[in-house]
């Protein structure tokens, strides 16, 4: 049950009071006083309690009503009703000024907001009526009519994508059927608020939609973040018309409604807007500011009526927001195009985005510059155009705990043409080394991607860590990705070999003997290859979310990659069968041609040149929601600046992966491999310790992981049959599967303590058996 109290502010006690006239007009008026001080907001989720209510909002509303009443009242209590006069018993998750809204069957409805007082100064209050009398006002037919408005409104406006989408509109029941979203912008952004190109974004998609509405004759005149929601995607749509205008289809824009607004007071409402998202600060244009009675003229704000935006981020568009200098809100979508224009011509290189993502480790903040020499035999430093050769930093050891610790970021530059690693590296100068992790990222990424888990990773005594872009992603190299082979098989293999052998040849050139390898997605997949092409190089292998494992037949089957100017037309895939047993939806056709084209989705970023910014931050701001907004908009700032680089290793992905993400080649047929090659001397592998790692929202299958584990044991159990008891036990092969809870596929970001203390376990078991 939803109550409402008004109190007196100077806490005055009960007087004499006429509880049947101030019910009355209570009942008719309560929804005004509150909705006044608390406008709708659409956040669908439990809301707290509106703010209290004083005396003054209850007698002025009353006397407005031409009713008295007492001011030494201390206390209304009322409840919401539906229209035939009972109790709303459904859940409430939206508040506002002509309606609520409740959850009702897995969507949101919005319906009228209808009072009646049942308490007054602690009194329990019942006229014993449901409805008004015949003869008094009765705020349902006004409801109705509202809503009956609101609908033709949203009819008028059809489906678009920047506006909530409503089910019932053919009906003229007195409700709003939507779906439930994500929650209301205002109380989005309490919580996090995003980076600039996250924000840049929404006011894009805003500005589009103002647009169009304007285009369709209506006026909202009320935009702001409580009516904006987000969807599942982080978009944004606007919500609530019920205090908007409908214009007839030909009139003219430059006009006016009767209450005096127009699409430049809605311009300057997003004016508005704009401070509040932009600066976490309230900002209110009121055209309403100067009345003193009902039925006074509306005014445009005075300008020192509203906050300065001088030094403010987008501060030239508020301003003519606010002195209509804008003519249009097709002006306005232009105005900010121009600043995504802007952030696209001053992207920051590669090496600068990815070193401030690097800033946020902990204790390995500061670095230096140093000159390009060759620290270890074999390799050399690849210059970059106008980047930093080699960056090395030193912790300070008074305050890192686990120090000092050394990092550089370098690269290593390997045989051929335009081949090299970009590498970065945290060392334990005092400490003899021992061991070796090595961490690869997976498709289109890059090792930035891991700042959470260097510091943790790097504690250990007698381990040196290093981090990797795959060659033609990240800042590596990348050289230009043809494949020579003419069969299905020999495609598949030259694609792992163009990763697979440059790892090798780093791992020679650092001279290391034996490493832990961590791969992630397809860097899982490609580690799985690493270890059956080069048997005897690991001691542990740990694949994150892996990419590749379960086998499709449409996958195995399908055709390879055909230049874009072929097109069959006519296989419709499917991926195979979901867990629960439900089929998956088939793949667009023209997805699948885009993929056996092999068109990088990195491509359209390339293409899109000042709108990049905003196509990368549809899934920045997705991906990186949950973390602080700085290091937010460093990963964006990251992405995109590897996003924009010439395609190179991404087009191996078609050749290695069937449209859906299934392998051409799956692992599963040959994972029970791990740690049973033959080695260079020709005795056999001892075996190779195997953990899956997922996430438990994880969109990679858990179940590949599972059927890993028991052909990998089946494989062992096999083997070691015959073998004698000294033999089992020298025997290092094993497999696990590890869920690590609050995760999904990029498990190493959304859970990075527990995915850190996942690792350091298998660390310390490496040390503890002393492999090397």
């Amino acid at each position: 049950m939803e109550q409402h109290r008004s109190e007196n502010a100077n806490g005055q006690s009960a007087g004499e009071l006429d509880r049947d006239k101030l019910a009355k007009s209570l009942q008719t008026c309560i929804r005004g006083f509150i909705l006044d001080n608390y406008s709708i907001n659409f956040y669908f989720e439990p809301i707290p309690p509106p703010p209290p209510v004083t005396v003054k909002h209850v007698v002025d509303l009353a006397a407005s009503f031409n009713c008295e009443v007492a001011p030494s009242m201390t206390s209304i209590i009322a409840n919401y009703l539906y229209l035939d006069g009972t109790v709303v018993i459904e859940e409430i998750i939206g508040v506002g000024g002509g309606g609520i809204v409740v959850k009702r069957g897995g969507y949101a409805f919005k319906i009228p907001r209808i009072s009646k007082v049942i308490e007054i100064d602690g009194v329990p209050f019942d006229d014993g009526r449901l409805t008004p009398n015949e003869g008094d006002y009765d705020e349902r037919a006004a409801a109705i009519r509202a809503f009956k408005n609101e609908k033709a409104i949203y009819r008028r406006l059809g489906d678009h994508p920047g506006i909530i989408r409503c089910y019932n509109l053919a009906s003229d029941d007195p409700s709003i059927q939507m779906p439930l979203m994500k929650g209301d912008l205002r109380h989005h952004l309490a919580g996090i608020r995003p980076g600039r190109a996250t924000q840049l974004s929404w006011l894009l998609q805003l500005a589009h939609t103002l647009a169009y509405v304007h285009s369709r004759r209506v006026l909202i005149c009320d935009i702001r973040l409580d009516n904006v929601v987000l969807d599942d995607n982080k978009s944004v749509k606007l919500i609530d018309f019920s205090e908007s205008s409908l214009m007839p289809l030909d009139w003219d824009l430059n006009g006016c409604d009767d209450a005096g607004f127009s699409t430049f007071t809605d311009i300057g409402q997003f004016g508005a807007l704009i401070f509040e998202l932009t600066t976490g600060q309230r900002c209110s244009f009121d055209i309403y500011q100067d009345w003193k009675d009902v039925g006074d003229p509306t005014t445009w704000p005075r300008r020192e009526t509203l906050p300065s935006t001088t030094g403010l981020w987008l501060g030239s568009i508020m301003e003519k927001c606010w002195t209509k200098g804008f003519l249009s809100a097709q002006d306005l979508e232009e105005e900010l195009e121009k600043e995504g224009f802007s952030q696209w011509w001053a992207a920051l290189p590669p090496a600068e985005t990815e070193r401030r993502v690097l800033s946020f480790i902990p204790y390995l903040q500061k670095h230096v510059d140093s000159t390009p020499t060759s620290p270890h035999p074999g390799t050399e430093i690849v210059t970059g155009n106008h980047e930093t050769d080699t960056a090395k930093g030193l912790s300070n050891p008074a305050t890192d705990p686990y120090g000092p610790r050394t990092w550089r970021s370098r690269m290593v530059r390997l045989s051929g043409k335009d081949r090299a690693l970009n590498e970065f590296s945290v060392e334990r100068p005092e400490d003899k080394k021992e061991q070796n992790l090595v961490i690869i990222h997976g498709y289109g990424a890059g090792l930035g991607f891991f700042y959470k888990n260097f510091e943790p990773l790097s504690r250990a005594k007698g381990w040196q860590l290093y981090a990797l872009d795959l060659l033609g992603m990240g800042r590596s190299s990348r050289p230009p990705f043809r494949i020579q082979a003419k069969t299905r098989e020999e495609q598949i293999s030259e694609a792992e070999d163009w990763f697979v052998d440059a790892l090798e040849e780093w791992r020679a050139a650092r001279k290391i003997d034996k490493m832990t390898l961590l791969g992630h997605s397809m860097g899982g997949y490609m580690a799985v290859c690493y270890a059956l092409k080069y048997p005897g190089r690991l001691n542990k292998l740990i694949l994150a979310s892996p990419v590749g494992i379960p086998e499709d037949p449409s996958a195995s089957q399908a055709e390879m990659p055909k230049p874009p100017d072929v097109d069959n037309g006519e296989t419709e895939i499917r991926l195979r069968e979901r867990a629960d047993g439900k089929p998956r939806r088939p793949l667009p056709k023209w997805f699948a041609y885009l993929w056996d084209a092999n068109i990088s989705p990195f491509s359209f970023v390339r293409l899109s040149g000042p709108l990049g910014p905003r196509l990368v931050s549809g899934w920045t701001s997705r991906r990186f929601s949950h973390l602080p907004e700085d290091e937010a908009r460093a990963l964006h700032d990251y992405a995109y600046s590897l996003f924009r680089l010439p395609g190179s290793g991404e087009y191996a992905l078609a050749y290695i992966l069937a449209p859906g993400a299934f392998a051409r080649s799956p692992l599963i047929r040959r994972i029970h491999g791990l740690g049973r090659q033959t080695l260079a001397n020709g005795e056999p592998e001892k075996g190779l310790p195997v953990v899956f790692m997922y996430g438990q929202h994880d969109w990679m299958d858990v179940n590949g992981g599972l059927a890993a584990k028991t052909k990998i044991d089946a494989m062992r159990d096999k083997l070691l049959e015959p073998q004698s008891a000294a033999e089992r036990a020298d025997d290092r092969g094993s497999a696990k599967v590890v869920v690590i809870p609050e995760a999904g596929h990029h498990l190493y970001l959304d859970n990075p303590g527990e995915f850190n203390k996942v690792l350091i376990e298998e660390l310390d078991d490496i040390s503890r058996n002393a492999v090397h």
